[in-house]
């Protein structure tokens, strides 16, 4: 799974949702979420269906969502996105971020594969 983009594509789109922070993971997890959708991902499921993997599962799920509710739990996060791949089809991604010990634990995972991708930021 590649994720690029550049640090003014991902300030300029948090600069353009204006979110509410509520504390410093909020901030951190709102920059790797303005990372995906600067990469040309869409945001389809944020906060509580963002948790179910059924939503995950279903291949309806590919409409585009707003970020309300996207900080509504207390230290754990969830975003599902997809993007468009060459072949005509739609990449899914899930996004979970759990805050452990002052620490993000990013973690993703791509629809269909068996591969979770995983970092920690401070």
């Amino acid at each position: 799974m590649v994720v690029i983009a550049d640090a003014v594509s991902a300030m300029a789109a948090i600069k353009a949702w204006r979110p509410t922070f509520r504390n410093a993971a909020d901030n951190v997890v709102f920059a790797v979420h303005a990372t995906f959708f600067a990469s040309g991902f869409y945001l389809n499921a944020t906060g509580a269906p963002a948790f179910d993997l059924d939503t995950f599962a279903s291949p309806s799920t590919t409409d585009e969502v707003g970020i309300e509710n996207w900080n509504i739990f207390e230290c754990q996060y969830a975003f599902m996105y997809s993007n468009s791949n060459p072949d005509g089809g739609s990449n899914r991604v899930k996004v979970l971020c759990l805050v452990e010990d002052h620490k993000v634990r990013v973690v993703a995972m791509r629809h269909g594969d068996r591969t979770l991708y995983e970092l920690k930021l401070k």
